[in-house]
């Protein structure tokens, strides 16, 4: 049986959909750095941009982390005075996260760091090839999802 061959780096979809998020997550790092914030923690304080005041559950579910993960996000974010934890009034069991002044400026400053990104790394793309270079990472994202990671097909694929 003879080996199977690994396609060129410039041709696996793999390859370059990793390499891809690493140039952006470089770029779009060290701009939001400048404003106290992490590419870490990105994710919460976009949530918590798109919808003030989640439980620490629905935090976790909007950026599909671990409850412990966003737990540690969440003291980070609160020692640097960008959110707040307020319990519950209708249910003493939930906690819910809110954006400070603070954190809310972080992000006002923040959003033209991401429109410039998206400039940058659409330049020389069509308004076109965008909406379809989405739509094509939506099904990418919706076809590994959906096997769980299962193998499909037959080694002879």
């Amino acid at each position: 049986m003879s080996p199977r061959k690994i396609p060129p780096a410039d041709n696996s979809i793999g390859f370059l959909v990793w390499d891809a998020k690493r140039v952006l997550t470089q770029v779009f790092s060290a701009r939001i750095a400048r404003h106290g914030l992490s590419y870490g923690l990105w994710p919460f304080m976009r949530a918590l941009w798109a919808e003030n005041g989640l439980t620490q559950r629905e935090l976790s579910e909007r950026v599909h982390m671990k409850g412990p993960t966003t737990v540690a996000a969440i003291n980070r974010l609160e020692r640097k005075g960008m959110v707040k934890r307020v319990r519950s009034k209708t249910d003493g069991r939930k906690i819910n996260v809110y954006l400070t002044d603070k954190g809310r400026k972080v992000l006002d400053k923040v959003a033209p760091e991401i429109e410039f990104v998206h400039r940058q790394a659409m330049a020389k793309v069509s308004p076109k090839e965008q909406e379809t270079f989405r739509r094509i990472l939506r099904q990418f994202r919706a076809n590994l999802a959906a096997s769980g990671g299962r193998r499909t097909g037959s080694a002879a694929d």
